[in-house]
């Protein structure tokens, strides 16, 4: 590092903290001196990602020869500086709280709903595409003089998956939007 260089120590501090995994790692390591693999076990991630958590933890976390990693005496200023953050929002905060977290979510959408409920949108949209397709292709080989007869096949196939496309969407949609909402009414009750 360069002589006279300053540490943007708030960017530092927001980067540690800004991964659940990597807030979890912090607090895991306050309770208890831990093994990689111990921490491993703890989250359902790949070994390439906690690897890449704990890289990012450096100065928060250390390694001792053994392989145990422990929370160093800036790592635990900062979760001492997180759980003080925590308990200074009041109850008249929380409300503005959920409304910053829902807008850095975009449109007031959860993640849950953007993923399950927009994905069967998604899906619905590209059986539509795929079948408006079909039809405007058709519409094509026969006015070159095709044998439509000889697309029967395929426009059965195409009849049956579109049938059991929309069947499972529709099925899932309505199951999908509440497990939605109740997961969103959970984590508002939380807040």
């Amino acid at each position: 590092m360069k002589k006279g260089m300053s540490i943007p120590s708030e960017d530092v501090i927001f980067n540690a903290l800004s991964h659940r995994v990597r807030r979890d790692v912090l607090r895991l390591l306050q309770k208890n001196k831990m093994s990689y693999t111990a921490l491993l076990d703890h989250f359902v991630i790949s070994s390439g990602k906690l690897n890449y958590h704990l890289k990012l933890l450096s100065g928060f976390v250390e390694k001792n020869d053994e392989g145990i990693y422990t929370l160093t005496k800036l790592g635990e200023s900062v979760l001492n500086l997180l759980r003080e953050f925590n308990e200074l929002i009041s109850e008249k905060e929380k409300p503005l709280l959920k409304k910053a977290y829902l807008s850095q979510l975009g449109k007031n959408k959860s993640f849950l709903h953007i993923r399950y409920v927009g994905g069967i949108y998604i899906k619905v949209f590209l059986l539509i595409a795929l079948f408006i397709n079909i039809i405007i292709f058709s519409i094509m080989f026969s006015l070159d003089g095709g044998d439509i007869s000889r697309l029967l096949p395929f426009y059965l196939m195409l009849v049956v998956f579109a049938a059991v496309g929309f069947t499972w969407a529709f099925k899932l949609y309505g199951p999908a939007k509440k497990f939605v909402e109740k997961i969103d009414k959970l984590i508002e009750e939380g807040s």
